[in-house]
């Protein structure tokens, strides 16, 4: 579950009791908190100071599992391995990193609530925290990876959302995103703070049918565009729209955007790939590629291959499309999904909540106890347990 679909749930759960069903956006991280204001509205609060210790460095014992066998081809090798030597890609346990090469580090000591988000930079890590309950917020945290256990980390940003995402070219460099009273913000991460920041003030959705108004957080950067998203019935984040900090302060259009789930981006960084219903009212789902420019539709299947409440992960070199369902894991060949070509593989299993690629062939995916490497030539996915862990595993995503 991403920092919103937390701050969504949060904020019915504490306010208005009932906790929502919240899935869609979670291969980009983002944090907020809510309040309820006038005619009950779901808005975001202030920030919390952060003051308490993160999780302690421990050893994580490791166990395998036989391989999760494709249920459409025949069998690939299973092989058992340490976390460490298995690992494509970083991860996140119990506040320690799991590095595929270098072994093991422990995070800082980075305050209040529980890590949702790592993104490996250069020179160290972005690590987004995030306290939930009543007084819910979240912050950045930048950990230089030189002599982590004796430089002091340092906060970047904090407030209601934050959010890290990769550049384009009409937005170079690494993007931080957050929202806080002020407005939403965006900058470029150099040298250990947020640089060149924008500003804007970016109005609650008034909604028909409903007694609240959605608040509009950054979710991720698309070409020029800053995508915001926000919740229409407190249940997914059915409300999206687009800021493009270069033309000047945000405009909404969010009436005007047709998507209803937004599932990813493309590899490229400039198209949104997303769900929409063909007309207003109809519950069959679409799906569509996106230009945030005007939400041209550049690419179009109906009906769509993928339930909404699913996970798009869309490979590095945009090849393949890794498809995380509740009961479910499928492979598709990206350049043939346009013409509705079915998967490549599926492996029926429940419980995966998320992943990442390490490269164009492989790929991590989590569930709360364990990971499982997936690999584009095999039919098999080997897991392995982490049966002494206490939080779900987090995949590192790398902006190197």
């Amino acid at each position: 579950m991403g920092l919103l679909e937390e701050t969504i749930r949060d904020t019915f759960a504490h306010r208005a009791g009932v906790p929502p069903a919240t899935d869609g956006l979670a291969d980009r991280a983002i944090a907020g908190a809510q309040r309820v204001r006038r005619r009950r509205s779901v808005v975001a609060s202030a920030a919390a100071v952060l003051s308490v210790a993160l999780l302690a460095f421990g050893a994580l014992t490791v166990a395998t599992r036989p391989g999760h066998q494709a249920s459409d081809t025949a069998a690939g090798p299973t092989g058992a391995a340490t976390l460490e030597s298995t690992l494509p890609v970083e991860i996140v346990v119990d506040g320690t990193v799991y590095q595929s090469v270098d072994g093991r580090l422990r995070l800082p000591d980075l305050g209040a609530g529980s890590v949702q988000q790592v993104w490996r930079m250069a020179t160290g890590y972005l690590v987004a925290m995030y306290v939930s309950g009543a007084q819910a917020s979240a912050s950045l945290w930048y950990v230089p990876t030189s002599d982590p256990l004796t430089n002091t980390p340092s906060m970047i940003e904090n407030g209601e959302a934050v959010m890290v995402a990769a550049g384009t070219p009409q937005r170079p460099g690494i993007q931080v995103a957050w929202r806080d009273d002020a407005g939403v913000h965006v900058g470029v991460f150099i040298g250990g703070t947020v640089a060149d920041t924008v500003t804007t003030q970016v109005p609650d959705v008034d909604l028909s049918g409903v007694d609240w108004s959605a608040r509009l957080y950054p979710t991720t950067v698309v070409g020029g565009a800053v995508v915001l998203a926000g919740t229409a019935t407190g249940s997914g984040l059915g409300v999206s729209d687009v800021w493009f900090p270069a033309r000047g302060d945000y405009v909404s259009t969010a009436v005007a955007a047709p998507f209803s789930a937004m599932l990813a981006v493309t590899p490229d960084g400039e198209h949104i790939i997303g769900t929409y219903h063909p007309t207003k009212g109809d519950k069959a789902s679409c799906l569509g590629e996106y230009d945030p420019d005007g939400f041209a539709l550049v690419n179009q299947l109906c009906p769509s291959l993928f339930s909404l409440d699913g996970k798009l992960l869309p490979s590095p070199d945009g090849r393949w499309w890794l498809v995380i369902d509740p009961t479910q894991v499928r492979l598709y060949d990206a350049q043939r999904v346009w013409q509705g070509a079915g998967p490549v593989r599926t492996w029926p299993m429940a419980g995966v909540e998320n992943g990442g690629w390490a490269d164009g062939g492989t790929a991590l995916l989590t569930t709360p106890d364990s990971v499982l490497v997936m690999r584009t030539d095999s039919a098999v996915l080997n897991e392995i347990t982490l049966p002494d862990a206490t939080t779900p595993p987090i995949v590192v995503a790398d902006l190197r």
